[in-house]
């Protein structure tokens, strides 16, 4: 079940960052991810791009006809 102030928490808990020291830390991460992020996700689809030139072995699915909860859609 979701509500607002569990995404609220959520967000808080996520989002905030002090410094640039994970995305830094991306070349560095030594197990090749999958990453998926929906076609119609707009604000993420860069860093999804991103993502993937910066992490050794990562592979970009762009889910067609998905928004940001792709599992979702």
């Amino acid at each position: 079940h979701r509500s607002m102030s569990g995404l609220a928490s959520a967000a808080r808990g996520i989002l905030p960052q002090r410094d640039s020291g994970v995305i830094e830390s991306l070349s560095s991460i030594d197990v090749p991810p999958l990453l998926l992020v929906g076609a119609d996700d707009a604000p993420f689809l860069t860093s999804a791009e991103y993502m993937e030139r910066r992490i050794p072995g990562a592979s970009l699915v762009v889910i067609p006809d998905a928004g940001h909860a792709a599992n979702v859609d």
